[in-house]
């Protein structure tokens, strides 16, 4: 199977990006700040496959850190939501 990786999922378009991609069967992966996964809605983590945490203010680290993230799963495509 292969994934994708939403930046920021919990967005007005998430819901039908999360369904979009169940009915592709790919894996959805969410990445986002810890504290802010914390708020995100139920049926959106329903959804989500696992999230990868990082920090959008500090861009190199975030950069490293999904770009580690994406070769250890074989992330095929990324949505910036």
């Amino acid at each position: 199977m292969t994934g994708v990786l939403l930046l920021e999922a919990d967005v007005s378009a998430g819901e039908d990006l999360l369904t979009a991609a169940a009915g592709l069967d790919l894996d959805a992966y969410a990445a986002t700040h810890e504290d802010l996964f914390g708020h995100y809605r139920p049926e959106l983590t329903a959804r989500i496959n696992a999230p990868v945490f990082t920090d959008f203010s500090r861009p190199e680290t975030a950069l490293a850190d999904l770009t580690a993230f994406c070769r250890k799963t074989g992330i095929r495509g990324i949505v910036p939501c």
